[in-house]
Formats: structure tokens, C-alpha cells, sequence
């Protein structure tokens, strides 16, 4: 479980600038849709591909002892994860920030006025809400079951 709660850290401590510098590379809303669908197609191709590899890596690796095989074959994505986040702290780049012509900025007070009656967005962030709560209960609970169930 602890191991667990470390990758889960380090994962939010990775995808948390990766998401915030899609605002910093364009101004076009378009392209930064267009950039986030490629980031999250990625991720999605880049679980589909470890899941397919991990098991006939863990027998490869391992020669017939599935512990060895299962450490050999996290340190062996745990290096290409490493390769392909430093790849793209290489070879992103920001827009230059100081060509931008900045908009006032809207005072808090303003901002919560106008979060008051906007039904919509409550309901949304509401739903985003229970969303991730349930789905953190569920991540959480499914550690506890392999652990003692299987």
C-alpha cells in the first residue's frame, strides 16, 4: 500500500506540469485541445502497450521466477518512462511570455460572484467531486482486495 501511495504522489508530481504547460505553448483554445487529446491518447496507448508487454516480460526476464521477473520488468519501464519524460523536458518549449498582452486580472470577489449563480458549474464541479472521490474509494479498496482476497 505504501509503495502504492508513492506512485501515486510521484505520478501527480509528474502529470501536474505536463498538463500546466499546455496553456504556456498557445494561445489557440484549438491547439491546446489538440495537444491534450495527443497527451492523453498517448497515455492510454503508452497502458495499453505495458500491459500487453508485462506479463510475457515478467517470463522472459524472470526465466521461470515471477518475482525476479516482476522487478526486472518494472525497472525496465520504470528506465523507458524515465528516457521519454526527459525527451520531452528536452524538447518542449514555451511561447514567449512576455510578447503576450495580458488582460486585467478579475478580483476574487468578482470570480466567487459569478460562480454564485452559475447552476451549471455547481453541478459540475459537484459531479467532478463525487466523481473522484468514488474513484479514489475504488483505487484504494482494490489495493486492499488483491491483498487479502486473492
Amino acid at each position: 500500500a505504501i509503495s502504492y501511495m508513492i506512485a501515486s504522489i510521484l505520478f501527480t508530481g509528474l502529470n501536474t506540469p505536463l498538463s500546466a504547460i499546455l496553456p504556456l505553448m498557445t494561445l489557440s483554445p484549438k491547439e491546446r485541445l489538440v495537444l491534450n487529446s495527443w497527451r492523453m491518447t498517448g497515455g492510454q496507448i503508452g497502458v495499453l502497450l505495458m500491459n500487453a508487454t508485462a506479463l510475457p516480460l515478467v517470463a522472459f526476464l524472470g526465466n521461470g521466477d515471477d518475482h525476479a521477473g516482476f522487478i526486472y520488468t518494472a525497472i525496465t519501464f520504470a528506465i523507458i518512462s524515465c528516457a521519454l519524460t526527459l525527451f520531452a523536458f528536452k524538447n518542449i518549449r514555451e511561447m514567449d511570455t512576455d510578447k503576450i498582452q495580458h488582460e486585467p486580472k478579475l478580483p476574487m470577489k468578482k470570480s466567487f460572484a459569478a460562480m454564485k449563480g452559475n447552476w451549471p458549474w455547481i453541478l459540475m464541479v459537484l459531479a467532478n467531486l463525487i466523481f473522484w472521490i468514488a474513484l479514489q474509494q475504488r483505487n484504494t479498496t482494490i489495493v486492499y482486495y488483491l491483498t487479502y482476497n486473492l
